[in-house]
């Protein structure tokens, strides 16, 4: 098992693998709004774009309301609350909302220096149409998937942070799910990892590494402060990332 410590492998924090296992990354910006907004102008926003997001749909919320005693019954109904609009061949996502505001790129990800300006391209749009008065949350969520090679006798042969069976138990595996919610208290914001083991295929099984860092304990200005905080979160998004894993997911994704 891997027993290296984060200090002693600072060379690898922020480290580009060239077969990256990210298959979502995503930032969230919820607002105050600072007026009544009306749905259809979280999709106006992104007229300037729409050749490039040529798919928009409705988000909607549905409302149940159950009603017991003499009159038993049930009644449903649903409401637009924003906007989703996905690229051509969906491989990015806003979702806009009076507020809230965020963006998804699925694979491929190339880098968060090609990712972050292509959120904030998107952001200003946002914040120059529904002109929100302040970001009441800042988050930032990477979502890998590792395919492991089978048979797996030991997750902790691959993983540094992972579901520990007892050795007075049988080590057969078929699936896993752990949540760890863990303040970060030295730059103030959470970090909630979670991580997942799916089903096996013919030669390998997928474990899912999901890292969600967020900051929702104060109210930020619309200006530079939101990304200077994200560009903190990624940093320490890889240092979690290089501290869950060993040599042999390097290996793998190297």
């Amino acid at each position: 098992m891997d027993t290296e410590t984060k200090s002693e492998v600072p060379e690898r924090i922020g480290r580009k693998y060239p077969h990256a296992p990210i298959t979502e990354a995503i930032i969230e910006l919820r607002v105050k709004p600072s007026r009544d907004v009306d749905i259809l102008e979280c999709r106006t926003a992104f007229d300037s774009v729409r050749s490039q997001f040529t798919d928009a749909k409705e988000l909607r919320m549905m409302h149940a309301e159950f009603m017991g005693g003499q009159h038993v019954g049930a009644h449903a109904t649903q409401s637009a609350i924003g906007y989703v609009l996905r690229s051509e061949e969906f491989r990015q996502v806003i979702t806009a909302s009076p507020d809230k505001f965020s963006f998804s790129q699925l694979p491929p990800y190339d880098s968060w220096e090609v990712f972050c300006p292509a959120v904030r391209r998107m952001w200003d749009l946002y914040v120059a149409k529904i002109s929100p008065e302040k970001v009441i949350r800042v988050a930032t969520r990477f979502v890998n998937r590792i395919e492991i090679p089978l048979p797996v006798t030991d997750l902790g042969e691959y993983f540094r942070t992972a579901p520990l069976i007892s050795p007075k138990m049988s080590q057969e595996l078929s699936g896993a799910f752990m949540q760890l919610q863990l303040p970060q208290k030295d730059i103030d914001c959470t970090v909630l990892l979670t991580e997942a083991l799916l089903g096996a295929g013919d030669s390998t099984v997928a474990f899912v590494l999901d890292i969600d860092i967020f900051d929702e304990s104060r109210e930020f200005p619309v200006n530079n402060v939101i990304w200077e905080r994200l560009n903190q979160f990624r940093r320490r998004k890889n240092e979690i990332f290089e501290a869950c894993i060993t040599d042999r997911v390097r290996d793998l994704i190297s």
